[in-house]
């Protein structure tokens, strides 16, 4: 019992000052947001910002610019695609999935299918491009050579 209030006796209580303090920041307000300017650049920099809203400069997608992805096949081995995913937000949607060989691609857009994550998604992604001038609404299906590698972290579709 001597120990715990020894242990009391070395511990100094937390006055109204020393409180304040530590809930305080020690750096000065405009240091602290230079710092968090800096690291803003520097992620920008790097890549570690959500590279589909660095991809957005196309504008904004129709509801005809989807991708369906296969998931599984019928009785007669055909394929059976997900419901379309749509891109009219401007982002890119992470997938994660390594069984994907093959995607159903509809209407303009240039088409983005990375083997990494949204945060990278300029990284050695396949890409398929459907000019405005071609098509409207119409689906093709395209192969996806590093995807079937390496798998599907996200889809895009820049417009």
């Amino acid at each position: 019992s001597s120990l715990g209030s020894d242990a009391a006796l070395r511990r100094p209580a937390l006055g109204r000052g020393m409180a304040q303090s530590i809930a305080r920041p020690s750096l000065p307000q405009p240091r602290m947001q230079r710092q968090s300017f800096v690291l803003l650049l520097l992620a920008c920099a790097s890549g570690a910002v959500d590279g589909s809203s660095l991809l957005r400069q196309g504008g904004l997608c129709p509801p005809a610019s989807v991708i369906k992805l296969p998931i599984g096949k019928n009785a007669n081995g055909q394929t059976i695609w997900s419901k379309p995913f749509t891109f009219q937000t401007g982002k890119g949607q992470g997938i994660g999935r390594n069984d994907v060989a093959e995607a159903m691609i509809c209407g303009p857009g240039k088409f983005y299918f990375s083997p990494t994550s949204c945060m990278r998604m300029k990284y050695q992604p396949d890409i398929f491009t459907q000019s405005k001038s071609e098509v409207t609404t119409q689906c093709k299906v395209v192969q996806l050579d590093r995807a079937k590698a390496a798998g599907v972290g996200c889809i895009f579709v820049e417009c």
